[in-house]
């Protein structure tokens, strides 16, 4: 249905980074979770977790023939990460590890929707052409 309905009615591109945030959210705390379950250090986890969340959409805008979303949207690896390191410290602070994925989960999710909405980015690095 999803297809037909493509087909037919134009689909706001913001509408689609929505599931996108939802899916960078589930996939950067599962992955965090797994390379702790697997015994790696704090901060390899928290940066497998980033990377996991992230190439689910990159291997997507690839096969589709778009440039990946992290490298040109607002925040994306960078909310991952910090959700990342707050799943850990939870589980640090003995937080149950349900509680923990909900609470960094819907922390992801918020950020990265507050950053789409706001537009907000990291300072971009600019030459100074002295010619």
């Amino acid at each position: 249905m999803i297809f037909l309905a493509a087909r037919f009615m134009v689909i706001s591109h913001r509408l689609f980074l929505i599931p996108d945030a939802a899916g960078l959210a589930t996939f950067g705390v599962a992955g965090t979770l797994v390379s702790l379950m697997a015994g790696t250090p704090w901060l390899i986890a928290s940066f497998m977790g980033v990377m996991t969340g992230i190439m689910g959409g990159v291997f997507r805008d690839i096969l589709c023939n778009e440039p990946p979303i992290v490298f040109h949207s607002p925040l994306y690896a960078t909310v991952a990460w910090l959700g990342s390191l707050l799943f850990i410290g939870l589980l640090h602070y003995q937080v149950d590890i349900a509680l923990a994925a909900i609470i960094a989960g819907s922390c992801i999710f918020i950020c990265r929707l507050l950053a789409i909405n706001f537009n907000v980015t990291l300072p971009k690095f600019r030459f100074k052409n002295n010619a």
